[in-house]
């Protein structure tokens, strides 16, 4: 499943902020893709993705738009409530993603050094990964490491850039873990 989530996050990267329309999702991940989607689409995704970054608000819905494009696709693809909560955070987290793409990329990031994040995240040991799931990960051996895959990858040196690809890395795994809630509770039904 990580896999599957950084390769559609390199697409994310390559294409923000017009990703989601790009995109396509195959039927069966119209449902999970739906808020981010409608994110996206509207640029409602900016919004968010400034709450979450600049004000710390890990779950707050600015304006509304994340419950309404919620309770829309839950009703469109009949998701249970525990589906309709997942693809609200994958939602929220693909806007985040797109949000600090996009800023790497007016800095001048290429396309191709955008896209290097999203293969060291995928090429990291199971246990390292697991790591981006704490707040500290950062300042620990496995931030070393992945600042050095990074670097190794031909991703820019500077602190912004390191400091911008490894915030991008630790939402990745945030978005996987929503995408896991909606998959087990899909195989649950």
């Amino acid at each position: 499943m990580r896999a599957l989530i950084t390769a559609l996050a390199a697409g994310i990267a390559c294409l923000a902020p017009l990703s989601a329309s790009a995109q396509q999702p195959d039927a069966e991940d119209k449902g999970l893709w739906c808020v981010y989607e409608s994110l996206a689409t509207t640029f409602d995704y900016e919004a968010v993705a400034e709450a979450y970054i600049f004000e710390g608000d890990l779950t707050g819905d600015p304006g509304g738009v994340i419950a309404k494009a919620g309770a829309a696709c839950a009703t469109t693809h009949g998701l249970s409530e525990s589906q309709k909560m997942a693809v609200e955070e994958y939602g929220r987290f693909g806007a985040v993603i797109d949000y600090l793409t996009e800023e790497l990329m007016f800095e001048g990031a290429t396309e191709d050094e955008i896209a290097s994040i999203f293969t060291v995240t995928d090429a990291l040991s199971d246990d390292d990964y697991d790591a981006l799931y704490t707040d500290d990960w950062y300042d620990t051996e496995v931030g070393e490491r992945v600042k050095a895959q990074l670097i190794a990858a031909k991703f820019p040196s500077d602190d912004y850039f390191i400091d911008t690809a490894m915030s991008i890395m630790g939402v990745l795994a945030l978005a996987d873990e929503a995408e896991f809630v909606y998959i087990m509770d899909e195989d649950s039904n």
